[in-house]
């Protein structure tokens, strides 16, 4: 996913509110290869959203617009410009990154926790066996 994730490319065209970003950019003075970098992009941005388990209009939301909350209670939300929407892209990998990094961390401490008794019926697969066994020679 995270690599889908990073394919994503965007451009940026003129609203009514000023610059905004927009996904998939089509045109460029480099025609062909744009509308190649531009089905490579849909192609992610699907792809990205079915393994993280969303709908890829909320991923696009995500990716193009930022929702304000008014202390009346009251919410809008903000078109981003190009820059913002490249920043959200790669805070949103780092996130799922860093979350995915610590859950890694957490299941090998886990192992690690249990003490290893040889007399006792075990379930474990081979591999935990031998990262045990690895790491008691460090």
């Amino acid at each position: 996913g995270l690599l889908h994730l990073s394919r994503i490319t965007f451009g940026e065209f003129e609203s009514d509110s000023g610059p905004a970003a927009l996904l998939h950019p089509t045109s460029t003075s480099n025609g062909d290869a744009c509308e190649e970098a531009s089905k490579l992009s849909k192609g992610s941005l699907g792809a990205a959203a079915k393994l993280f388990g969303l709908k890829e209009d909320a991923v696009a939301k995500m990716l193009l617009e930022r929702e304000m909350d008014l202390a009346s209670g009251e919410s809008f939300s903000i078109k981003l410009k190009m820059r913002e929407s490249l920043y959200a892209r790669d805070a949103l990998a780092k996130a799922i990154y860093g979350a995915l990094f610590s859950w890694i961390v957490e299941k090998i401490n886990e192992t690690l926790e249990k003490p290893y008794n040889p007399d006792e019926e075990e379930e474990e697969v081979d591999g935990d066996r031998e990262l045990k066994g690895y790491i008691g020679v460090l």
